[in-house]
């Protein structure tokens, strides 16, 4: 078995190769990696939080849904970004009201990707919220949202 630890360090390394190469060896793990992954999700530094959201995203189940929720709530857009694209991997239920709340994010890029969250889940109860979006200040946040309504034929 690879060690863990390492992997986990190597989340936190400058650009994408290293990061991603221990994110597939860390999925590949899959549960032995959940106890570190969910520590590392509440970690100081940003890039290893992102990291260990998307690797919970990647390996999904029950235990990764709270730390995955807390992630769509960090300071750090980077961090909001992986968590809301985890969410929408793991098809968590509660998602909803979460990628909702994220259509008020100050990150136009947050809220256009939970626009097609929401779209990718066709979820009805998200309607009222995308219609909202319709008036976003951000152009490609309003066309997303009305393909959105389309699809949900709304």
């Amino acid at each position: 078995m690879k060690n863990i630890p390492a992997l986990i360090e190597a989340l936190d390394d400058d650009g994408e190769k290293g990061p991603r190469r221990a994110l597939r060896a860390l999925v590949a793990l899959g549960r032995p990696a959940l106890k570190p992954l969910l520590e590392s999700a509440a970690d100081p530094r940003i890039r290893l939080r992102r990291w260990a959201l998307e690797a919970l995203g990647e390996i999904g189940g029950p235990q990764t849904r709270l730390a995955i929720r807390k992630g769509t709530r960090d300071p750090a857009m980077s961090v909001r970004y992986h968590a809301l694209q985890a969410l929408r991997r793991t098809r968590d239920p509660q998602a909803v009201p979460l990628l909702i709340r994220l259509l008020e994010d100050p990150s136009g890029g947050i809220r256009i990707n939970a626009v097609d969250a929401l779209a990718a889940l066709k979820s009805k109860r998200a309607v009222p919220a995308l219609r909202k979006r319709l008036k976003d200040p951000k152009d490609y946040v309003r066309r997303q949202a009305r393909k959105a309504l389309a699809a949900l034929k709304a």
